[in-house]
């Protein structure tokens, strides 16, 4: 006997539907699960800078997220709820973020906030697609400073026993880090802050010591030039300065390390930076005149 297409195509659904509600009704009891106002709300309540707003798409999501958790944990087939966490977007975010600004723990003398959208779609068969959009919108009062977007994509693997979230998280995010990075309008609005943090720190009699993580970053940082990964060397380079950008010889050497990988902005960002910090330093000159090189491979987009 043959089947023909769409009676196999009914056979798969019910199969899979059949083979899911078995795994429900063998593991239901006695599991643990996420509250999801718990989760947004402890999200909300976050210490990090800028301060996150969520949107009602991003609560939708978190709210999916945790409802396919709590499915996965009272079903013991596949064991894919790790792939479901809503912690994923949550600590992503404050991954970026802590990366990208500066953490001090303290109140700020701006209003910038980041309003945060996160779209999840979740694939429900082995070839269907997962993803997640980002868009975080930069507000400071009722300015829009700007908008930076992230998006990643999967395709559920077989047999679906994760739909490849993580997957589609972690592309969403280094597209949305890497549009952060290049953001002119955030650029040029924390240059003005920037210049006003240096003149205080020019003005102090005693320069403080750089914190430990710092120097832990700088060990990183070493190593990764000693194996030629000037790329990770640059990432290092950011981390220790959101945590520390008072710090001159950093300012200067991720500009050098940045003209090495041929992204001029940001070494012009960098050298701007340490000659705030430094004005008069004996290579003031020089930097200065680095910029105006860099300036002008950046307009012919090097």
């Amino acid at each position: 006997m043959r089947f023909n297409s769409s009676i196999k195509v009914e056979f798969y659904r019910i199969f899979v539907l059949a083979f899911f509600l078995i795994g429900i009704s063998l593991s239901v009891s006695g599991c643990a699960t996420l509250n999801p106002d718990t989760v947004i709300n402890n999200f909300e309540k976050t210490k990090i800078y800028p301060p996150i707003r969520l949107t009602e798409n991003t609560e939708l999501s978190l709210k999916k997220l945790t409802s396919h958790v709590n499915m996965c944990d009272n079903f013991s087939f596949g064991g894919g709820a790790d792939d479901f966490q809503p912690s994923i977007i949550t600590e992503g975010i404050r991954h970026v973020l802590s990366r990208r600004f500066v953490q001090s723990g303290e109140e700020t003398e701006n209003n910038l906030v980041m309003l945060l959208d996160a779209r999840v779609k979740l694939g429900m068969f082995s070839g269907t697609t997962t993803s997640l959009d980002l868009t975080g919108t930069f507000i400071d009062g009722s300015q829009t400073i700007d908008v930076i977007n992230g998006h990643g994509q999967a395709i559920v693997p077989w047999p679906a026993s994760n739909v490849g979230f993580q997957k589609a998280a972690e592309a969403a995010f280094v597209q949305f880090d890497g549009n952060l990075k290049r953001s002119e309008r955030l650029k040029n609005y924390f240059d003005v802050i920037f210049e006003q943090k240096a003149k205080a720190w020019r003005a102090m009699p005693q320069k403080p010591p750089l914190p430990e993580e710092v120097h832990r970053l700088i060990v990183l940082k070493d190593d990764a030039i000693q194996n030629n990964d000037f790329s990770k060397a640059a990432d290092y380079y950011e981390q220790a300065l959101a945590i520390d950008p008072m710090w001159p010889a950093g300012q200067y050497n991720a500009a050098m390390i940045y003209s090495e990988l041929g992204s001029y902005p940001m070494a012009v960002t960098h050298m701007k930076h340490y000659l705030a910090l430094e004005p008069a330093a004996a290579n003031a000159r020089a930097s200065q005149d680095k910029i105006y090189i860099w300036e002008e491979k950046a307009k012919g987009g090097q």
